[in-house]
């Protein structure tokens, strides 16, 4: 799955692909790691009753399997009528946390990758000609801005501003 706001430089989406083919893995996602406290979405699933640990990871590229994918929409069935004052854990926290807790194979995207996954702000926005010519190597572009925008993680602090 590749977010529609990407850049590719010096090789191809399908390249890209083509990398991953016979990579066992069955969630591919860049950080991949356990949440911890400062994290936006930290306490999102276990406010709602997920008794494991609540990981996080970027969704800008990622590969599923169905096992993955089942066991994201089963947490996700599990959660989602309990009631919590902090906002709705997003997919890329909901998928992350089922894959490593049905003990299904979960890798980071950053390990092995062929070319550099460069980001950066939506702030103050790149041409994309222009991040060709800095960068010059096999690349991919991210343009989104900092997490940590957000001064509190309710959804009444999100909503209302």
């Amino acid at each position: 799955m590749f977010e529609n706001d990407l850049g590719f430089s010096n090789f191809t989406p399908r390249e890209l692909v083509n990398f991953f083919q016979d990579d066992p893995a069955d969630y591919i996602s860049r950080n991949v790691v356990p949440m911890e406290p400062q994290n936006l979405w930290y306490g999102t699933l276990t406010s709602r009753g997920f008794e494991g640990t609540e990981h996080k990871s970027f969704y800008p590229l990622t590969r599923v399997t169905r096992a993955a994918s089942d066991a994201a929409v089963a947490l996700r069935r599990r959660t989602q009528f309990a009631t919590s004052d902090l906002m709705t854990p997003n997919d890329e926290i909901v998928m992350a946390s089922a894959a490593v807790e049905a003990g299904l194979s979960v890798r980071s995207l950053e390990s092995g990758l062929p070319m550099e996954l460069g980001r950066f702000t939506a702030r103050r926005p790149l041409p994309f000609p222009y991040l060709r010519l800095r960068h010059r190597g096999p690349q991919i572009f991210h343009p989104v801005g900092p997490l940590n925008w957000h001064p509190r993680r309710s959804v009444k602090a999100i909503t209302d501003g």
